[in-house]
């Protein structure tokens, strides 16, 4: 069900499989080819990123605090990632948008990589979608660590 903020709820038998079948489901998303959403991805349009800044600009412009979410991609699939050339792009835009972000003094969130956060199976719902309780964590830790820099 989409919900009116444009978030997803998944149904129960979705958010709660077990590790066998969250491997199986993610092992199916990286052998699929191309990968669901990353066929024909050899380059990152510049056109797009112009768009891309040109939007961060603006709302830095309106005073809006922007913050880039980088969500993990489950182990299996991270693998493919950085064993198969194909797909070596989606390591090349995290750290365009890693780059960006540092250009700026914007806030990133996360990583593509899952080993980055010691994420395993369980994390996950399928190969592409980390649960919500991962991403509370990932969002949690963020908040612990702009807390903790604040304070000092």
């Amino acid at each position: 069900v989409k919900l009116k903020d444009g978030s997803i709820s998944y149904p129960t038998n979705f958010r709660t499989k077990t590790k066998i079948q969250i491997d199986a489901d993610a092992q199916s998303y990286a052998s699929s080819n191309p990968i669901y959403s990353l066929g024909n991805f050899t380059y990152i349009d510049e056109e797009s990123k112009i768009q891309f800044e040109s939007t961060i600009h603006y709302l830095q412009s309106r005073n809006v605090t922007v913050i880039l979410l980088l969500p993990p991609y489950h182990p299996i699939v991270y693998q493919k990632f950085i064993t198969d050339p194909q797909y070596s792009k989606v390591r090349d835009v995290e750290s365009y948008f890693r780059y960006f972000a540092s250009k700026e003094n914007i806030d990133i969130i996360g990583s593509y990589n899952p080993n980055l956060m010691n994420l395993t199976s369980i994390d996950f719902y399928d190969g592409m979608h980390p649960s919500t309780e991962t991403m509370d964590k990932i969002l949690a830790g963020y908040l612990s660590l702009k807390h903790r820099n604040c304070s000092a």
